[in-house]
């Protein structure tokens, strides 16, 4: 089975963002039976004042600068674990992240889009490291650097303005081999497959072949390609 994360990457607001991080908890809490949550000091979270003392106990002194990296995980056998990055000045890295096991399977779409909706990202994906893997093996040729969206993953939402700044809306729609749905900030590209069984061939097929008419590279090794 594969392992799988969804990310969040959103652009720095130079705030701890308590209140995003608390509803992140609660609502992971409601799409599973979970047993509690404890930050990397073992520190039980159950509100927003646990987890602006978790977060302000590592808090660094540059923080408008640097920002700072924050984890949490749920009391399991088998944890789902929460990284947010935040803070920080418009180079910093801000996102969230939410990983699981591969026994939890594919995480629920429905999750991943009141995730969206909470926290605003300007990209997010499901990051499946099979796939992934398979994906970059199989570039032949980058294509320009100007893109600061390097990858197509199986599941990837965009927001309005980087689609417009990239490639235009239009271009966009017109994706090969995908599903789009329309979202008030942005467009969601779903791939064929579901990245568990393994139909990640196909997966992979449709992504380089988005990517190449986007431009985000130049050519790939299809041939090379293989089922597993």
């Amino acid at each position: 089975m594969s392992h799988c994360s969804l990310v969040f990457n959103c652009i720095p607001r130079c705030e701890c963002r308590y209140s995003e991080i608390t509803s992140l908890l609660k609502l992971i809490d409601r799409k599973f039976s979970n047993d509690g949550w404890i930050d990397g000091n073992d520190v039980s979270l159950s509100d927003i004042e646990d987890i602006r003392a978790s977060v302000d106990g590592i808090k660094p002194i540059d923080f408008e600068r640097f920002g700072l990296t924050w984890g949490a995980k749920t009391v399991n056998d088998d944890p789902i674990v929460v990284v947010v990055a935040t803070g920080g000045d418009e180079y910093s890295s801000n996102s969230f992240k939410i990983d699981f096991s591969p026994s939890h399977g594919k995480p629920p779409l429905e999750l991943f889009l009141e995730v969206i909706e909470l926290v605003d990202p300007i990209e997010a994906f499901y990051f499946f490291d099979t796939v992934e893997r398979l994906l970059r093996q199989n570039v032949y040729e980058f294509g320009t650097n100007r893109f600061k969206i390097k990858s197509l993953r199986c599941v990837e939402y965009l927001d309005s303005a980087t689609i417009s700044r990239n490639w235009g809306q239009q271009v966009f729609t017109e994706i090969p081999n995908s599903r789009k749905t329309l979202l008030p900030n942005g467009i969601l590209l779903e791939f064929d497959g579901n990245c568990t069984g393994f139909a990640e061939t196909n997966v992979v097929r449709n992504q380089l072949e988005a990517m190449k008419w986007l431009g985000m590279i130049h050519d790939y090794r299809l041939e090379k390609v293989a089922e597993r």
